[in-house]
């Protein structure tokens, strides 16, 4: 089979330019890839969860009240309410199993609200049996048929497991609001039939949380109010689905993926599409005396532009088909290994959105299609004899340098000429800085979002949260009598935590206060790297429960206690906490406020030697928790680390890329430089401090653009109601980012001054003939 000119033609070419077209390839398989796998990781999480909720038929509304026997059947009359149902939620201990407990949801055998999905075995077909945790059940080896014994208060019972289970209301389960890490192993749900509770509740049918779904076209607020007003002594709080720690949770980390997503991926993609364009437009500009043989051989324009246009059509499609296999296969694969760790799943399934493959396909071919149709229509006015000569060299003109006369006069001639060199091409320069500029900020933005992460952690555990170990206290256990027995130990501290439905002028919402000892040394607070002291008459809130309650110092707040009082508290004091955020104030001021103040907890050192077990209900360690914070955070790192990656190997690109299209554009210059009488090591250095000067300016320019980066991703992170991120960046980032780069510049320097000795002064210099 013979090959047509124009086929041999385009191979020949593909050969000559494939370090170029190649790096056209890679630039965009970089950015699609990050694009599409940062986009499908947050959009498969949502799809999920919401898919879930739906089929699972979600409530609206979640309220939790004092056990009571009492009938809330008429609530469920009220027409703003679709469906009303009761439950018993309950925490028990599995005997016989080393510690591990279980949040038992006792619902009734005809449940529409807050359902669940089973993966294997059966629904709850009768009394005695439960449906368990997929997860705790695979961590623990339970499987459908086994017996498990469940300790409350004291009281056992023995049930049968019929299924496991995955529920869109405990996607994320923890045993209280400070443990930020779930740990499938040693905590759990359960559901079991409401009537089999009444063994842990003296044979009472107690109900302790309501599940709501409001009428269609009713607001969820005025059903909330409509609650309170009816129901205000019992409720303990009263939350909106995405307000409870579950939703927070899952919609957090979405926001967290879904704020990166529509920053850094759009930022980087979009310097992939403007230096794409550049490589393109100055490949097919070097091409102008093959283009003026063609028409010299009466090959039409439109087959001209059709054999140019498949460059670029060839590198859109290569460079998009790989860009969306890896970021849709390989990325959101790897990050949801760690969303495994934190989530209770079943099988989920990894979207891609088809509009943003259409956009980012049709922006990739516009980049290189475009810049070969604009060469093109420059050179179509132009005759075949004249497209045959080189493109003449832009007219010298005197920069703006030379009119500061004490600055220009000292210069030597190969600065001068060095100077004059970089101004006269704009575009060139141009190019070269904002292809540093969005590299520089980009690789600074990613090694900003890991130090973000590992601050939070220091900041906490090493600034605010002093103690080693906190131990809980068991329900069964007198605390008040502990507390006296601790007091003499300097090392130990009571800490009572506990949740409030919170009223304040602006929201009504559950909070939880925090009452820590008088003067406490192992409870700090800070507000902008400032110690803030909590004396005895102040109230302190987190600036993100400042935020969430739209609370400023001087305001009020009042919460109904446990004996149904209301007490009122005026905020003094605001800090920055990134974790456990909340109100806290001293025993002293609690108790002036005429509260008795009950240990939950205690803090401090060698707490397992103080307490007994039956005492405790477990004793963590800090270093613990800020592991399993760290742990939480492994998938936002382990994408830190992937756009770090990828940062610097788009900068690798880039750079590589600019230097070797700078030094082609330059060759004839070089050329005529050394026929003037300059040696090529003076060559080398006019080529090497002009790209050095232009990179610099690129680094200058790209940090502070790095850092407005690094600050946008957090100011929209969204972080939910529990964590609170300072955007940070570490002097060793800015050190790495700026080394890298010159590293970088150094090497493609090294290789485009390599070639200056390989120039072939008389061909060079004939080109234009």
């Amino acid at each position: 089979m013979v090959m047509s000119p124009l086929k041999k033609m385009f191979l020949r070419s593909f050969k000559k330019n494939s370090i170029q077209l190649l790096s056209i390839a890679l630039m965009l398989i970089l950015g699609v890839a990050i694009y599409i796998g940062i986009d499908s990781t947050w959009r498969s999480l949502n799809d999920y969860v919401e898919t879930n909720y739906r089929k699972e038929n979600k409530a609206d509304i979640e309220v939790l009240i004092k056990p009571t026997n009492k009938d809330f059947s008429r609530l469920g009359e009220s027409e703003n309410i679709k469906q009303l149902e009761e439950q018993f939620l309950i925490e028990g201990a599995i005997i016989g199993s080393d510690g591990k407990e279980v949040l038992i949801n006792g619902v009734d055998q005809e449940a529409k609200l807050n359902q669940y999905t089973i993966v294997k075995g059966k629904n709850l077909n009768k009394q005695n049996t439960v449906v368990i945790d997929k997860s705790f059940a695979e961590a623990n080896h339970l499987d459908v048929g086994d017996k498990l014994t469940i300790e409350i208060n004291s009281l056992e019972k023995e049930v049968s497991i019929s299924g496991l289970a995955v529920s869109s209301s405990y996607i994320y389960i923890t045993p209280d609001s400070t443990t930020v890490v779930p740990n499938h192993e040693d905590y759990g749900f359960i559901y079991m039939n409401k009537k089999d509770t009444k063994n842990f509740t003296q044979n009472n049918a107690m109900t302790n949380k309501l599940v709501i779904k409001v009428a269609d076209g009713k607001n969820v607020e005025t059903v909330k109010k409509e609650i309170e007003q009816k129901y205000e002594q019992e409720i303990i709080s009263i939350l909106e689905s995405k307000e409870t720690l579950n939703d927070l949770a899952t919609s957090q980390k979405v926001q967290q993926y879904q704020s990166i997503g529509n920053l850094f991926p759009i930022i980087f993609f979009a310097i992939v599409i403007l230096m794409s364009f550049t490589t393109m437009y100055r490949l097919i500009n070097k091409e102008r005396a093959i283009i003026g043989t063609m028409k010299a051989l009466g090959y039409s324009s439109f087959k001209i532009i059709t054999h140019y246009l498949f460059y670029g059509i060839w590198m859109s499609i290569i460079g998009v088909f790989f860009g969306v296999l890896i970021g849709w296969k390989v990325i959101p694969n790897y990050i949801w290994r760690f969303f495994n760790e934190l989530f209770i799943f079943d099988h989920p399934e990894i979207v891609i959105n088809g509009y943003q493959v259409a956009i980012i396909t049709a922006l990739s071919v516009f980049s290189t299609c475009v810049a070969t149709l604009i060469v093109f229509y420059n050179v179509e006015k132009e005759s075949p004899a004249s497209l045959l000569r080189e493109k003449s060299t832009t007219k010298g003109y005197n920069i703006l340098l030379e009119r500061i006369k004490p600055f220009w006069n000292g210069l030597k001639t190969s600065q001068k000429l060095t100077l004059r060199q970089m101004f006269r091409s704009k575009i060139r320069m141009s190019m070269t800085i904002i292809g540093v500029v969005g590299c520089t900020s980009l690789l600074l933005s990613a090694l900003g979002i890991r130090d973000t992460i590992n601050h939070v952690a220091s900041s906490v555990y090493e600034k605010s949260y002093l103690y080693e170990e906190k131990a809980y206290v068991a329900s069964d256990t007198d605390s008040r009598e502990l507390y006296d027995k601790t007091r003499s130990n300097k090392e130990i501290e009571g800490l009572e935590e506990r949740p409030y439905f919170i009223l304040s002028d602006s929201k009504n919402k559950s909070g939880l206060i925090h009452v820590i000892e008088d003067s406490s040394s192992y409870i700090k607070f800070y507000d902008d790297d400032k110690q803030v002291n909590l004396s005895e008459d102040r109230l302190l809130i987190t600036k993100k429960t400042a935020e969430i309650f739209s609370l400023n110092k001087g305001d009020a707040i009042q919460f109904r206690n446990t004996a149904g009082d209301l007490v009122k508290l005026k905020v003094t004091d605001i800090a920055e906490l990134s974790i456990g955020q909340g109100f806290y104030l001293t025993k002293s001021a609690w108790e002036k406020a005429d509260q008795v103040f009950v240990p939950t907890s205690f803090v401090g050192k060698n707490l397992k030697t103080t307490f007994s077990n039956d005492e405790m209900k477990k004793i963590v360690l800090t270093k613990n928790q800020e592991n399993d914070f760290l742990g939480s955070m492994g998938s936002t790192l382990s994408m830190s680390i992937l756009l770090i990656l990828s940062a610097s190997l788009l900068l690798t690109v880039v750079l590589y890329n600019l230097g070797t299209l700078n030094f082609s554009d330059r060759e004839r210059d070089m050329a005529t430089l050394s026929v003037l009488g300059f040696r090529f090591s003076e060559l080398k250095k006019i080529l090497s401090t002009e790209n050095i000067i232009l990179s610099l300016c690129g680094i200058i320019i790209g940090i502070p653009f790095g850092i407005k980066i690094h600050e946008k991703i957090f100011s929209n992170a969204g972080m939910g109601d529990e964590l609170y991120f300072r955007p940070v960046i570490d002097r060793q980032s800015y050190l790495i980012t700026i080394i890298f780069t010159i590293v970088l510049i150094i090497i493609v320097n090294y290789l485009s001054n390599r070639k200056i000795n390989k120039i072939k002064m008389t061909e060079a210099l004939k080109s234009v003939e």
